[in-house]
């Protein structure tokens, strides 16, 4: 089924808009598109990797697996249970991220390393995201975030019941495109593959039919450089969200909305650093 239904969107464009920005300088007229990724495109993907690899700082980080040989790219299409999209700019690849389904807890926890999930329960299957990478300079256009919608659509299409993608502790920019697509922040922790500091982001796709939201029972405050708040605040089985995604909820008698809410919220906001409790 999942790789029948990617085919079919082989030859189709997912998404069109225009750039509003490159090199931090704004132009006009720059259009751009997505789409999945063939076997064709390997050589663009491969240049796409060294590209990102070559312009990052010192201080950078990204979690974006760097293959050094063009091979893997080549083999991509061999996955029936993954799809690679791209972003094109007047046919130059200037990003790319992954989804790929799991039917099985085995196959997940080899994408989402110490999670679960209730979904396989149920025989049901789960997304996984990974490899989102952009330009430089092309950064700024919300591409990333673009992407993450696409890849939630296209899972929940597919019949997943939720969907789970980790980040870089140390590249905290990469969560600002899950929060923008209301995806919780709820665990951090190690990667065993490279020991490198991890945050898990997820979300539920399943539709609710009973269409009723609870303000939180309690909520607190946190900076997202905050790591060491934030780590206190998953252990006490609080989540990560949106600052405005909360304020949502909060006003949620006068805008219904069917944002994913949990009993305990932490919100992260860039510009608070107080800790503030409420409950």
């Amino acid at each position: 089924m999942t790789h029948s239904f990617f085919n079919s969107l082989a030859n189709r464009l997912l998404f069109q808009g225009y750039l509003s920005k490159k090199d931090g300088h704004e132009i006009k007229e720059a259009s751009f598109h997505v789409r999945l990724l063939k076997k064709e495109d390997a050589l663009k993907m491969f240049a796409l990797s060294q590209k990102i690899y070559s312009s990052l700082k010192p201080e950078e980080k990204t979690f974006i697996h760097k293959h050094e040989d063009i091979s893997y790219y080549k083999n991509i299409t061999d996955d029936r249970s993954m799809a690679y999209m791209g972003v094109f700019h007047k046919g130059t690849l200037i990003g790319m991220s992954y989804i790929k389904i799991c039917a099985d807890l085995q196959t997940f926890s080899n994408e989402i390393p110490n999670q679960t999930s209730q979904a396989f329960d149920d025989n049901s299957f789960v997304a996984t995201f990974g490899g989102d990478c952009v330009l430089p300079a092309y950064r700024g256009n919300k591409l990333n975030q673009i992407m993450v919608r696409i890849r939630k659509e296209l899972a929940q299409k597919i019949g997943c019941q939720e969907a789970y993608a980790i980040i870089d502790r140390n590249n905290i920019n990469n969560l600002t495109p899950y929060f923008a697509n209301h995806f919780s922040l709820i665990s951090s922790g190690i990667d065993p593959t490279d020991n490198g500091p991890i945050y898990t982001m997820q979300i539920g796709l399943k539709r609710s039919n009973t269409g009723r939201i609870r303000t939180p029972s309690q909520f607190a405050f946190a900076s997202v450089k905050d790591k060491e708040r934030i780590d206190n605040l998953l252990a006490q089985n609080f989540q990560g969200v949106r600052y405005d995604t909360l304020y949502q909820i909060m006003e949620f008698i006068r805008k219904p909305t069917l944002i994913y809410t949990q009993k305990r919220v932490l919100v992260t906001h860039p510009q608070q650093r107080k800790d503030l409790q409420y409950v």
